[in-house]
């Protein structure tokens, strides 16, 4: 009854929460657990949730593609600004506001290296756009899963 009662609470708080905003919700309560059984329990929930979420930074971070139907990653991407825009107005709108957080989204686990991958996608999404390198993403040869694991005091 206690697993039951954790899960319902997790569900009740979670609400209508996706990507980034439901993998802190569930980190979270995994952090947050004193009972090594809970924590167990929240880290494989978080393995989980999180797959979809690492599939679509993995392929953002090693080719510079976003693919987030759900819009459920911490980065968007304004279609509004293209490169052609550039020709008429030679600012710093299509680097800067192409691409911008979606800071709800943000995974507490990734906070700090944030910055990083949006400069990492956005660096490969330029070059890709101006036809001057075809990217390959080397985790396609992997099939690697990453997975959370927790240790107290982290």
């Amino acid at each position: 009854m206690k697993v039951m009662d954790i899960l319902a609470r997790l569900v009740a708080e979670a609400g209508n929460r996706k990507g980034g905003a439901l993998l802190n919700r569930i980190y979270n309560f995994m952090i947050n657990s004193s009972d090594q059984q809970m924590r167990d329990l929240f880290t494989f929930l978080l393995d989980k949730a999180a797959v979809p979420y690492f599939a679509i930074l993995r392929k953002w971070i090693f080719s510079g593609v976003l693919e987030d139907p759900f819009n459920e990653f911490f980065i968007r991407e304004n279609r509004q600004c293209r490169k052609e825009d550039i020709e008429l107005d030679m600012n710093d709108r299509y680097w800067e506001e192409r691409f911008t957080y979606r800071d709800e989204m943000v995974p507490i686990f990734l906070e700090k290296q944030k910055s990083k991958v949006l400069h990492a996608g956005k660096y490969l999404f330029v070059i890709r756009e101006c036809g001057r390198l075809d990217i390959k993403n080397p985790m396609e040869e992997t099939t690697g899963q990453l997975s959370f694991t927790h240790s107290k005091g982290n």
